[in-house]
């Protein structure tokens, strides 16, 4: 396995390989996320972002993060099914090292019901914020501060 950044370069290049996945996530009724959605330009988003390879240079995982108002924001997460038992605390550790590489103390992210973190999140954050229903269903944004546990 290998973890590398996700350069804008990096996404153009392995771009159908990555809208691949996602339409997977989009099979089994999760949220559109599109090649507009991939490149949309985000602070600081080309330096946080990563992903994970298995030993045939597949992506297995990655993280597409950014600096959303000093936070560092994981806005969509993906672990091929098979691995996210093995993988979800290897991309949260990579991911609590990169923000801190990048002098960020505290970590975000957004999830519905519904989503297989939904409810781990209310464990491990110190702060939710209730951001409303979108078609039934309610969201919700989890704040964290990075401390010697989160890893």
């Amino acid at each position: 396995m290998k973890v590398k950044i996700l350069t804008n370069q990096e996404a153009r290049e392995k771009k159908d390989e990555i809208l691949g996945l996602e339409r997977y996530i989009n099979n089994i009724g999760g949220p559109d996320w599109t090649e507009e959605n991939l490149f949309k330009e985000l602070p600081d988003k080309w330096n946080l972002s990563f992903y994970i390879t298995n030993e045939q240079d597949k992506i297995i995982a990655y993280l597409i993060s950014s600096n959303r108002d000093g936070y560092y924001h994981m806005h969509r997460t993906f672990i091929i099914p098979e691995l996210r038992k093995k993988l979800t605390f290897v991309l949260v550790r990579h991911a609590v090292r990169i923000a801190k590489e990048n002098g960020f103390n505290e970590l975000s992210w957004k999830v519905g019901e519904g989503i297989e973190s939904y409810e781990g999140s209310f464990r491990i954050a110190d702060r939710v914020e209730f951001l409303g229903k979108i078609e039934g269903h309610e969201f919700y944004m989890f704040y964290t501060t990075i401390k010697d546990r989160t890893i």
